[in-house]
């Protein structure tokens, strides 16, 4: 970039200076590592032999076999990640989030994933990785149809990951610091005016070829998708509302609020920080002119990028990235493979076709010794004397060529060259026959198959790192795609249930998109996995043992249902489990009848023993007319109470309900132990009183002259 175009130029020529700048570093630095991934790609693509030395085994006529040995490995770890399709779990995190908005939001991602086909772009991006170390796929918005204005977020592949160029200075393992990135389209001259139309520049000159040598060529203009993020530094204070503290930028804050003034002590403001803001922008461009403008919503670049192992080598001019594939370990051991296969295989090309040697005349009969090899004969003549020779001279009969090729040798560097193939990939070696007959055990098997995840685990790891950055850019974007007042979308809950829900009602902040903040997490992994493991092979060793004790057939099928449970296999799973036993989908309510059921029992207790009291006091002093009204009265709580448990019991079917009704009960419980503990102690303030007024009249009697009393 000239000084004349840093500081004398447009804003626009100095953009597509930055533009041009920027992508001839990042073409320089990722150069070798795609060079190196090309060539993992031909072993892939079963073309591993150097270019030249194929064409001169080719001009010779010699054999130049290839002998795959690493797609199988590449594969088996591939579609292990197929078979085990990993998930985007969203938890709250505050500001207005909650366990709904979280339950929303993993929804609408479930539907965006669905109807993007997502699975196809995350395992391309994944093989991508294995075969060249590095790979991704993009998301981008489109309109819901052609007569909406309604925008929907889609993740699509990148079938060729040669044509993204990240920014080389991210350290992040999941590019998610990239300041810049480049997309690029390749597109024929012929075709580039019908592509852009707007172009203001379709013949380029001499000098601009020479101002872009890495845009335009002769027959082809690349154009690309130059993604840039821009940094504004913004001040943040912490402000003190009659809500609460808040925090809220400058440009937030009133018009009429004075800043310095709510800085002194019993001020409004808190506390304040400088932040940094980041918007994300998409220029479309040829590297002469800029041919798009677009904000992105976010600020995150909607690229997800992943790569292999990452090392850093030093070979004398500082610190080098490089990345390695699942495939790079193996070119070697694979080549070595192809060259012994094409040793034997010229071995055996030697192999006589004729293989039988005779004198010129010496055969009597010719068609028979021509068809001996494929019609059975029992005897074959041959002349021992032949006109010419000296007299006497016997012939020696027809001879057999014998050649055996050597090729157990080959053989034996073939198979070491194939383990070495699978040590360079972190494969675990195939068993020998030795291990095949003393290593029979599920144990075994198991082992193998563990030692060769941990081998490989580090792409399975890198590449859940990298749908966990998708989900976080996915719930970045969501609030601005997402946004229109009671729109209707998609969405798609954890058993692959499909619902239509309005979003962002007003007054019902559950149903919104916008508000909150939350956690993106990946729902499987391998520590999940072992733990899954453990506990199957616990429930499977204990089962058959607890069938051997227990008879009853109920409790052998809550056994079952506890098997089942213990799979995690998902909403199927529970589904299966409340079929075989529903008491574990009641148990709660269970447990609240119960403890209903002893505070009956006590309740019961109390009125016994209120009653037995009872009874002596108005046997006593006022007969059983208040007596018979408690019996009827505790008679009646008793129905009521016992009607109650079993309406709840037999007729309560949601949770909700069930607590509802859990609840009116203890309350009328409460209300009726109340009111009999009320009624107990009025009747024995009655009873005291008839006692105290009867003593009081035997008293006044017994104190009366006897004539007076006459």
């Amino acid at each position: 970039m000239s000084d004349n175009e840093t500081i004398y130029g447009t804003p626009e020529e100095k953009l597509l200076a930055e533009i041009r700048n920027r992508f001839d570093y990042a073409k320089d630095y990722w150069n070798e590592i795609y060079t190196a991934g090309d060539e993992d790609m031909r072993f892939v693509a079963l073309d591993p032999w150097p270019a030249a030395e194929k064409r001169q085994r080719e001009q010779a006529v010699r054999p130049c076999l290839v002998m795959d040995e690493i797609n199988q490995n590449v594969n088996q770890l591939i579609n292990s990640v197929r078979q085990n399709k990993r998930a985007v779990k969203v938890v709250p995190r505050g500001f207005g989030a909650n366990d709904k908005t979280a339950e929303n939001r993993g929804d609408l991602i479930r539907e965006i994933e669905y109807k993007s086909n997502a699975q196809s772009a995350y395992i391309c991006g994944f093989e991508n990785i294995c075969n060249r170390s590095f790979g991704g796929w993009k998301i981008v918005r489109r309109y819901v149809n052609e007569k909406s204005f309604d925008q929907e977020l889609r993740i699509v592949r990148i079938p060729n990951p040669k044509s993204s160029y990240p920014d080389p200075d991210c350290k992040e393992q999941d590019f998610s610091d990239a300041k810049y990135w480049f997309l690029l389209d390749l597109c024929p001259r012929r075709e580039y005016k019908e592509r852009y139309p707007k172009a203001t520049i379709v013949d380029f000159d001499s000098e601009q070829y020479k101002q872009a040598t890495n845009w335009i060529t002769n027959d082809t203009v690349q154009v690309a998708e130059y993604w840039k993020v821009i940094v504004t530094n913004r001040m943040l204070y912490h402000v003190r509302t009659e809500h609460g503290p808040v925090a809220m930028f400058e440009d937030e804050l009133p018009s009429n609020f004075d800043i310095e003034k709510e800085k002194k002590p019993g001020g409004r403001i808190l506390g304040e920080r400088e932040t940094e803001q980041r918007t994300v922008k998409q220029y479309i461009t040829n590297g002469l002119e800029i041919l798009e403008e677009n904000d992105e919503p976010g600020k995150y670049i909607p690229i997800i990028w992943g790569t292999g192992k990452e090392i850093y080598l030093d070979d004398g001019s500082g610190p080098k990235r490089m990345l390695i594939s699942l495939v790079r370990g193996a070119r070697d051991p694979q080549m070595m493979v192809n060259y012994a296969a094409t040793a034997e295989a010229e071995m055996l090309g030697m192999t006589p076709k004729t293989p039988w040697i005779a004198i010129a005349g010496q055969l009597h009969n010719p068609e028979e010794w021509q068809n001996s090899a494929t019609v059975p004969t029992t005897v074959l003549q041959y002349k021992a004397f032949l006109d010419g020779l000296p007299p006497g001279t016997v012939l020696p009969p027809p001879q057999r060529m014998p050649y055996v090729a050597a090729i157990e040798p080959h053989e034996m560097v073939k198979e070491s060259a194939r383990r070495s193939v699978q040590s360079g990939m972190g494969i675990a070696p195939l068993p020998t026959n030795a291990q095949k007959l003393n290593d029979k055990s599920g144990v075994a098997l198991q082992t193998i198959d563990d030692q060769e995840d941990r081998g490989t685990f580090h792409f399975v790891d890198n590449f859940e790192m990298m749908l966990e950055h998708n989900g976080r850019v996915l719930d970045d974007k969501i609030p601005y795609v997402y946004d229109a007042e009671g729109r209707s979308v998609g969405m798609r809950n954890s058993k692959e249930e499909h619902r239509v829900q309005k979003i962002n009602i007003k007054n019902e902040p559950d149903t919104s998109l916008v508000l909150g903040e939350h956690e993106i997490t990946i729902s499987t992994g391998p520590s999940f996995q072992s733990e899954r493991e453990q506990s199957n092979e616990f429930v499977k060793a204990i089962i058959p043992q607890l069938e051997s004790i227990i008879q009853d057939p109920a409790q052998r099928v809550k056994l079952l249902a506890i098997l089942v449970k213990t799979q995690n296999i998902g909403p199927m799973g529970d589904e299966i489990v409340k079929v075989l036993d529903p008491d574990q989908e009641n148990a709660g309510l269970q447990q609240s009848v119960a403890v209903l059921q002893q505070k009956l029992q006590v309740q019961e207790q109390i009125a016994n023993g209120l009653q037995t009291e009872n009874q002596k006091l108005y046997a006593e002093k006022q007969g059983k007319v208040v007596d018979n009204e408690y019996m009827l009265k505790a008679k009646q709580m008793d129905n009521e109470l016992k009607l109650a448990i079993a309406e709840i019991t037999t007729k309560a079917q949601d949770a909700q309900a069930r607590a509802a009704l859990t609840a009116d009960l203890l309350k009328e419980l409460h209300v009726a132990a109340h009111d009999a503990a009320k009624q107990a102690v009025q009747n024995e303030h009655e009873a005291q009183q008839a006692k105290l007024a009867q003593e009081a009249a035997a008293q006044q009697a017994a104190q009366q002259p006897v004539g007076a009393a006459q």
